[in-house]
């Protein structure tokens, strides 16, 4: 029996005995057809009297070629660590079983299955590239023929950078006082990591400050991080946190402002001067 990979039905004839009970029917499979549901199939009727069973044999029609579920050309992004491991998904279907290969970004053919080098091209088509470089960066083409057709997937590949976690050179807490004069102040963020942290200012009251933004007298300057407070008043004072963020952790540093008095001396009870 031949059928189309889609949700055709394998009909399943039985006839009635002299009894006149309806005999109950089960199939052992069902839903949609794909190439894994080729074989043999067992329909089975059954009633009081006894059962009876039929056997069949299931066979998907040949079909063009096609790569991670999707018919036709394809493309799609992938980010790599250095030094790390980077898997390009070629999962392929077709019928008769396609031809598989790879083409990289410097016209090198890996063939199905394939192992030399860092690379190695898995029994169902995948690409596993060892210990990634950023000189490995470029497009990635998977290619799938048989007799009927053939079709593509495109990987482009980037390589990143060891991630590193964001962190400060000095410490994370410093402690400031708002002068009287009403002098402004500069908050600085040297946080660092791989990639470069994303920035952002917590005031005491709860408010987030993303760079660039202006609230009042705070601002947080886009390009370097800096927390500029203009006309600092004794409200101000509080505990101001830099978050720096990156794909592999945060840090953050704090700045304890406190309002600043002016000297006054205790204890003065005069001098006498001969």
């Amino acid at each position: 029996m031949l059928l189309q990979p889609i949700a055709d039905v394998v009909s399943c004839f039985f006839v009635y005995f002299l009894t006149g009970r309806h005999p109950e029917v089960s199939w052992n499979d069902s839903g949609l057809l794909s190439l894994g549901d080729e074989g043999k199939y067992a329909c089975v009727a059954r009633n009081s009297v006894g059962g009876d069973i039929k056997y069949t044999m299931v066979e998907v029609e040949h079909q063009k070629p096609f790569i991670n579920g999707m018919k036709g050309e394809s493309s799609t992004k992938l980010l790599g660590v250095s030094y790390q491991t980077a898997l390009m998904d070629c999962r392929v279907e077709g019928k008769p079983v396609p031809k598989i290969w790879w083409i990289t970004p410097y016209g090198l053919s890996l063939t199905t299955p394939y192992l030399g080098g860092r690379f190695q091209v898995h029994q169902n088509g995948s690409l596993e590239l060892r210990g990634v470089r950023k000189t490995d960066e470029g497009r990635y083409t998977c290619l799938a023929k048989n007799h009927l057709g053939e079709t593509s997937l495109s990987v482009e590949l980037q390589v990143a950078s060891l991630a590193e976690k964001p962190s400060f050179a000095v410490p994370n807490i410093e402690i400031l006082p708002i002068k009287q004069d009403g002098s402004g102040i500069s908050l600085k963020c040297p946080a660092r990591g791989k990639p470069n942290p994303e920035l952002s200012w917590l005031l005491p009251n709860g408010t987030m400050l993303t760079p660039g933004l202006r609230l009042q007298r705070f601002i947080h300057h886009l390009l370097n991080g800096t927390l500029q407070i203009f006309n600092p008043v004794a409200n101000d004072k509080g505990v101001y946190r830099c978050i720096a963020r990156n794909m592999a952790g945060q840090a953050e540093k704090r700045y304890a402002l406190e309002a600043g008095r002016k000297p006054v001396i205790r204890g003065y009870t005069g001098m006498y001067l001969h």
